[in-house]
């Protein structure tokens, strides 16, 4: 019988013509709320300072933990040889003395940079430079704000 009874209260509530919803609002729920209104603003303020100290809390965890690896990915893909330069090793190595044959270009190409710091510099010898003596910074030493 519980279902039949929640659908006739359900019901009674909806139905325009019973107006069931103005009865529970004003028996029922009115004098609740004015009678507890102080204790439901005030704990709608906590919950509200709590909820945003948690937010907080959770972004600077996120900004920390996300600087941390990209250091480490940034480290990472500092550490790696260039790619097309050993493609071009190995071409050379399974082409044998074929490659002695041709002629050789005026000028060696510049090599493809293999850092993000060094695709933006304007120099080679600065690129080597900066590629060589480039290290991340440990997430120890960085300070958070």
């Amino acid at each position: 019988m519980y279902s039949e009874a929640k659908l006739a209260f359900v019901i009674y509530l909806w139905y325009p013509k019973t107006k069931g919803t103005s009865y529970v609002y004003e028996t029922l729920l009115r004098p609740f709320v004015s009678e507890h209104e102080t204790d439901i603003d005030q704990k709608l303020h906590s919950l509200r300072a709590r909820v945003w100290d948690l937010a907080i809390f959770y972004w600077q965890n996120c900004t920390e933990v996300g600087q941390s690896k990209l250091f480490e990915v940034l480290g990472h893909l500092f550490s790696q040889p260039s790619k097309a330069t050993d493609k071009k090793n190995a071409l050379i190595e399974l082409q044998g003395d074929s490659s002695k044959q041709r002629p050789k270009p005026s000028a060696p190409p510049l090599p493809p940079p293999n850092t993000f710091a060094t695709f933006f510099s304007r120099s080679h010898k600065r690129r080597q430079s900066i590629a060589k003596t480039w290290t991340p910074p440990s997430p120890e030493s960085v300070t958070s704000y």
